[in-house]
């Protein structure tokens, strides 16, 4: 939901809600420099639908602090998207992989860890309903 809004505060706000610690800034800038870039002309990602494919939970206890409460789950998802630039789109699938730590924080559970462990386009199957273009695209 973070690309659902433009002023950095309201980006971070969001990422928030999930992301703790260290990793929510290192977020907040991936996604923060996304923006600028689509501002300035770049590609602009819309994500039409988000398919869990696995999810298993690998460990839970704590943290190595002793006192922090904490699950790690390693994920699978498919997501369809397109991309729009220079006044075309291409829509597309793609699958990922991902190892998660979350942590119990005062706010609640967030991601405070994360590591990719793989990404793929596939194609998307028949029927894949394409969703309009964003406002101001082509």
């Amino acid at each position: 939901r973070a690309f659902d809004y433009t002023e950095p505060s309201e980006v971070y706000d969001a990422l928030a809600r999930s992301v703790d610690g260290s990793l929510l800034d290192t977020v907040f800038h991936e996604v923060y420099r996304s923006l600028v870039l689509a501002e300035e002309g770049g590609a602009v990602s819309r994500v039409k639908a988000v398919r869990p494919l696995r999810t298993e939970v690998e460990s839970v206890g704590v943290l190595d602090d002793g006192l922090t409460a904490s699950f790690t789950v390693n994920a699978r998802w498919q997501v369809d998207g397109a991309v729009f630039h220079w006044g075309h789109q291409h829509w597309r699938t793609n699958e990922h992989r991902a190892r998660y730590t979350v942590v119990a924080t005062e706010a609640g559970w967030r991601i405070a860890g994360a590591q990719s462990l793989a990404q793929e386009r596939v194609e998307s199957g028949p029927g894949f309903d394409k969703p309009s273009a964003p406002e101001g695209g082509k």
